[in-house]
């Protein structure tokens, strides 16, 4: 890819983006979120892997477009708790609706402050400013083998929720640039692997291990002082009960991140 292909990519990309901002003007409906987040991770990716060249380090999204994209993930979590509990079985779940329904309305309206298409253009502008030189199949391969020896490298030890999420991140850098090139069958084991991987179950798992942890957290009790105390424990309650599944889901997880890597 020479350096005006990837300019023109670049150009495509952050497109993509605004348009996707603009049709979140007044709504932040769900769907419109997911795929502001998505064009934002198609970018984040696209730089990450020019990255390893040496005429890109530093290369990345805006400060001020990272916040924004931050707000956005505050959004995307409370929406897609209070779906979960969109018809709650109890006088307490309906009242921890009616909270996730104040935060998340807070939270967009935080978000559409701040959103505007200056903020994307300006990121654009210097991301493309920055484009030094071409980018080929050979730096693929390394970008590649570096993730593979990234990935090994976390999941030494001990394996957290933060570690999960890290592997999950990486993967997902390769999935949203896989199409850019091919790996061919005489590749290199591990790079083969994790061009592979990319695109199988692992990710979906991986995403669902994610989603249970961001739920637990938002059943955390102590967000929620004005429900008084009995909602509290029914909170703490369903918070033990998502555990117990989050605590299998990532004894699996783990013991197959370790039998591939």
């Amino acid at each position: 890819m020479k350096k005006h292909g990837i300019v023109r990519k670049l150009r495509k990309r952050y497109k993509a983006l605004k348009r996707s901002a603009k049709l979140l003007d007044g709504t932040c409906k769900a769907a419109l979120i997911h795929r502001f987040r998505l064009e934002y991770k198609h970018i984040n990716a696209f730089l990450a892997m020019l990255s390893c060249r040496k005429w890109a380090k530093g290369l990345d999204i805006s400060t001020r477009l990272k916040k924004l994209y931050k707000r956005s993930g505050r959004i995307r979590k409370l929406q897609l708790q209070l779906d979960a509990f969109r018809h709650p079985h109890s006088k307490y779940g309906a009242q921890y609706a009616k909270a996730l329904g104040s935060a998340l309305e807070a939270a967009k309206r935080r978000f559409l402050k701040r959103l505007s298409p200056k903020i994307i253009d300006q990121s654009r502008d210097r991301n493309i400013a920055d484009i030094k030189g071409p980018f080929c199949s050979g730096d693929y391969r390394d970008y590649l083998a570096a993730k593979a020896e990234r990935i090994k490298k976390v999941l030494r030890g001990a394996v957290s929720d933060h570690k999960l999420h890290a592997v999950r991140k990486e993967l997902k850098r390769v999935f949203y640039t896989k199409s850019l090139f091919k790996v061919s069958d005489d590749e290199e084991r591990q790079m083969r692997l994790i061009y592979k991987l990319s695109s199988e179950k692992l990710l979906e798992r991986l995403g669902r291990f994610q989603d249970r942890c961001n739920a637990i957290d938002l059943l955390a009790p102590e967000q929620y002082p004005e429900l008084g105390p009995q909602a509290g424990r029914w909170l703490s309650g369903q918070q033990r009960r998502l555990l117990k599944g989050k605590t299998k889901m990532k004894k699996r997880l783990s013991a197959k991140l370790k039998q591939i890597f």
